[in-house]
């Protein structure tokens, strides 16, 4: 058995086409399945698409109303899953699946039992101006970005040893009561990746390279300040809550492998990242300096939400 959860908050210029690849995938299951649509405090007309989208589909599809908020939505949902469920895979709105996403993630999750998670590879829509390219220098340019430490005990399934370890949030599989800790859901995906480590050890994480979403990142500077800005603080409110978590922060951090792109004379892209880095060396500094404020929430992007160009 296996649950997918769509969590949405007035989601309504996504909801059509995120259920369109969600319905077509399980289509293509020859597994037993269930669609649960997870409606987070919404005020538009996000339930009123989603229920003509599967007015039609011989699907077990449920929608459920749930609270404003990402992981109090996940939690309030996962009571109500089937419990026979060995998988569950959470999927954002503002994304596209490539075919067969879903069943290379569950073909994945079969093939490799003592991983926790998996998640998937994303691939950002391009947009044709040099800022764009500049602040998305890192999401287009994945190869060039590894961990500055060494850990190739986090990836015993993969050829590439010097990857990163923190798996992203857009679409995801957890296995039967991995996502419990305590009777609290976890949500966010720097939590629940410092979680698993922390539970399960090294090597219980893994990307599904074949399964394939698509989304649109920030191209505007102010989205982009914005962006980094709910990182770091993200980032500092999770070490400060769960110091236990502190011994893997060294795992987590990120370099440009220069090596690499000045072998290959890389010119104009060693300059895009150069910009980039020293944007996001001097930002984080004042920001987590002077600027952070501790437990605000996310502001939402609304840039981000432009997933229908495909």
């Amino acid at each position: 058995m296996i649950t997918t959860i769509i969590s949405a908050h007035n989601e309504e210029k996504n909801i059509r086409n995120i259920l369109k690849d969600v319905i077509r995938e399980l289509n293509n299951l020859n597994e037993k399945s269930e669609l649960i649509i997870s409606l987070s405090g919404c005020n538009d007309r996000t339930e009123e698409f989603a229920k003509d989208e599967i007015k039609n589909s011989k699907l077990d599809i449920k929608i459920f109303k749930t609270p404003k908020g990402k992981i109090k939505s996940q939690r309030k949902t996962l009571n109500k899953i089937n419990r026979t469920s060995e998988f569950i895979i959470f999927i954002d709105c503002d994304i596209r699946l490539k075919k067969n996403a879903l069943k290379n993630m569950i073909k994945d999750a079969k093939k490799y039992p003592d991983v926790k998670l998996f998640y998937s590879t994303e691939i950002p829509i391009k947009r044709n101006n040099i800022l764009y390219k500049i602040i998305n220098v890192r999401t287009i340019n994945p190869e060039y970005v590894i961990a500055k430490e060494e850990v190739s005990d986090f990836h015993p399934y993969s050829d590439n040893k010097r990857k990163k370890v923190f798996a992203t949030g857009g679409m995801y599989l957890v296995r039967k009561g991995i996502y419990d800790v305590d009777g609290k859901a976890i949500g966010d995906d720097s939590y629940l990746t410092h979680s698993i480590y922390h539970r399960f050890g090294f090597g219980t994480i893994k990307q599904t390279e074949d399964a394939i979403i698509y989304y649109q990142p920030v191209y505007t500077f102010s989205s982009w300040i914005k962006k980094w800005r709910r990182i770091w603080s993200d980032i500092e409110n999770l070490y400060l809550n769960h110091p236990e978590f502190k011994y893997l922060e060294e795992y987590m951090v990120l370099r440009i492998d220069f090596r690499k792109l000045a072998k290959e004379k890389r010119i104009k892209l060693m300059l895009c990242f150069l910009l980039e880095r020293i944007w996001n060396k001097f930002g984080g500094f004042v920001f987590k300096k002077f600027l952070l404020k501790k437990g605000k929430n996310w502001s939402q992007l609304y840039e981000t939400k432009e997933v229908d160009i495909l």
